[in-house]
């Protein structure tokens, strides 16, 4: 993986040049897309299901010890692939064994 940089392009400048954008987004960089000016769609590297699993795991355990303020969307994905007892109060992740 060669960076992690975003970029943001026209929906148009992404049919010209889309073998360029999937070799840019392979090398573990973000292309953000708009349409009419406004931002539609975000391109980013595949994760697997495991990978995605991984991801979201990590973010868990980073919210249980550092208490960092989450959305309830967040927090619902988070206990759904956690193995810990959460309760989420004014934005913040608490262990229940605590």
């Amino acid at each position: 993986m060669v960076g992690t940089h975003k970029q943001t392009i026209t929906a148009t400048e992404l049919k010209n040049n889309l073998g360029h954008y999937i070799d840019y987004v392979t090398d573990n960089n973000e292309v953000v897309i708009t349409k009419n000016g406004i931002k539609a769609v975000r391109l980013t590297p595949y994760l697997t299901e495991y990978d995605r699993y991984q991801l979201v795991k990590e973010k868990a355990t980073d919210y249980h010890y550092g208490g960092k303020r989450v959305s309830y969307e967040e927090f619902l994905e988070i206990q759904e692939h956690s193995e810990l007892r959460m309760e989420f109060i004014n934005g913040v992740i608490r262990n229940k064994c605590q």
